[in-house]
């Protein structure tokens, strides 16, 4: 019996790939050791190496994973590492081949250099900020392009159909404030005749009927 046990390891043991053995674990198939730099180094010209796939429920179900866990969750179709100092999931995406559904990824979804463009297919893009919010703003852009020949503009809203640009409402029957407010800073003095800066400018440059700022308050 103990001479046949010994058969079938000899057996199993010579079917393995070759596993080089120095400082560091090299699998492969031709018999080269790992880099010295590796503790691991897995060599192979037509496999990859597959870690392991699970359901977001049964990945948020492991019992105090280690840091820097990495799965493959099937829910999401993308990797994940347990961020043990932030105690959270993380996901592993937002370059070329993420999931793109987060602002972040969006940002780099494709590349450097691309992705600065959101492209809603269904329905409008929507901030909400909750009344419980530190800050009262649902969105802060803050920019410093622009020269006095060019200026920049904080925010640019084109509408190639019917319809305003920029619409602001204010539902609050007791509300005091305006739907679209400006302000210049205090700091600023300039006076150059025929430039002044204004809080809300309107320019109207058409042939039909129009203004540059309308405005309608409900009785």
């Amino acid at each position: 019996m103990k001479s046949m046990k010994f058969f079938f390891a000899i057996v199993a043991i010579s079917v393995l790939p070759t596993i080089g053995f120095s400082q560091a674990v090299s699998i492969n198939t031709d018999g080269s050791e790992a880099d010295a730099t590796a503790m691991l180094e897995v060599k192979s010209t037509n496999s990859g190496v597959l870690i392991p796939r699970m359901t977001s429920l049964q990945r948020t179900n492991i019992l105090n994973p280690a840091e820097g866990l990495l799965v493959y969750d099937t829910t999401t179709d993308s990797f994940w590492y347990y961020d043990n100092g932030a105690t959270v999931w993380t996901e592993l995406s937002g370059a070329a081949g993420g999931t793109c559904s987060t602002l972040n990824e969006a940002y780099n979804c494709g590349g450097m250099g691309a992705g600065n463009s959101i492209t809603t297919d269904y329905g409008a893009l929507t901030l909400n900020t909750s009344s419980g919010a530190s800050n009262n703003d649902a969105m802060i852009i803050t920019t410093n392009k622009g020269t006095a020949p060019s200026p920049g503009s904080g925010i640019t809203v084109t509408n190639s159909a019917h319809g305003g640009a920029i619409s602001g409402e204010v539902t609050n029957s007791a509300n005091q404030y305006s739907a679209v407010y400006g302000a210049i800073g205090s700091a600023n003095n300039n006076s150059t005749v025929g430039a002044f800066p204004a809080g809300i400018a309107g320019y109207y440059d058409g042939s039909g009927i129009g203004v540059g700022v309308w405005g309608h308050v409900n009785a």
